[in-house]
């Protein structure tokens, strides 16, 4: 039982937990803490009581107040995957005017870009074009998607690699990354988590700080008509529009990541599926076609299965088991 418990424990606090939610939450709570203290005035009675304290109930405070941040930050844990697609720009029908002046704001940017590149290649500044070139791959949706577009620069960035796999090879990425995730091997499930658990961790330390940056002066100007607190309160800003820019950095770095993964492991799919490798590109997507068919809408398909290696009539061997990945957070890739 005591073992149960601290394995659970050990799951719970896992580096994944700490990273992605804990810090962010601790830090916003010793910002809040700071001011406070500074806008009444009372940290030197604070610190002078507490030291008076016998160190048995300081360690019983400290932990009470550790356990009211851990649960705080295990119920935010729970809005990743909201807070991650809020982000990307899936915003209810309510909001559907600013998504459409936003897509319509990104695609001019795309056209200035795509322009400024060829302009660029035409002048013979090949090394700039390839520049650009590689930016708008990594940053928008390929010009034959236009409809692709999202209202935010994460949510571009990161449909860059759910089109990526469609485009090269026809596989449809939310269909197929479920069942390819599973027999990746363990280190490159590690570089992923790793890297979506960053992207997260920013992404909710801007949420906090945003939050904190419209509450914290408004509450210390009717307290304390402390000006300066206010405005050094607002810093909360600075940092909140800091941690989007790297999230949007992690978002790249992780689309990355992903076309990496379809170019290296989806054969392993297919032979871990029992069939035959296609040996063109046609045929490949043909394959990843039917696949998807039958996954997503339960069509039956007529793939070839692999032959037996020997002259024998049994039946091809399951392959061998792979050591299961930790799951991720998010179904899509």
């Amino acid at each position: 039982m005591i073992d149960a418990g601290i394995a659970r424990l050990q799951s719970t606090f896992s580096r994944r937990f700490v990273v992605g939610t804990f810090y962010p939450v601790l830090l916003v709570f010793i910002a809040a803490a700071v001011l406070y203290l500074a806008a009444t005035g009372r940290a030197g009675p604070v610190f002078t009581s507490f030291a008076r304290l016998p160190g048995v109930t300081q360690a019983l405070m400290l932990a009470g107040v550790l356990l009211v941040l851990a649960t705080t930050a295990h119920i935010l844990s729970s809005f990743h995957p909201a807070l991650t697609r809020f982000y990307e720009g899936y915003w209810p029908r309510r909001l559907s005017r600013l998504r459409t002046r936003m897509i319509a704001r990104h695609r001019r940017r795309w056209r200035a870009m795509a322009d400024a590149e060829a302009q660029a290649r035409a002048e013979g500044r090949h090394q700039d074009a390839n520049d650009l070139q590689l930016t708008l791959a990594r940053s928008y949706p390929p010009s034959t998607r236009p409809d692709a577009f999202l209202p935010t620069r994460l949510g571009n960035v990161l449909r860059t690699a759910e089109i990526y796999p469609h485009e090269r090879y026809g596989i449809d990425a939310v269909i197929i990354w479920p069942r390819l995730r599973h027999i990746l091997p363990t280190p490159t499930v590690d570089e992923l988590v790793e890297t979506r658990t960053a992207m997260a961790s920013l992404l909710l330390l801007r949420t906090l700080c945003t939050a904190f940056g419209i509450v914290a002066p408004i509450t210390i100007i009717a307290t304390t008509q402390s000006w300066w607190l206010a405005a050094a309160s607002l810093t909360a800003w600075l940092v909140a529009s800091i941690s989007h820019r790297a999230a949007v950095q992690l978002g790249r770095t992780y689309a990355d990541h992903v076309r990496t993964v379809f170019d290296l492991h989806r054969l392993e799919l297919i032979k871990h599926l029992g069939l035959e490798t296609p040996t063109t590109l046609s045929a490949e997507r043909l394959l990843w076609d039917d696949l998807t068919q039958f996954y997503f809408r339960n069509l039956p398909h007529s793939l070839p299965q692999r032959q037996p290696t020997d002259d024998t009539t049994e039946p091809t061997a399951p392959p061998e088991p792979r050591p299961k990945p930790a799951p991720s957070t998010d179904e899509r890739p």
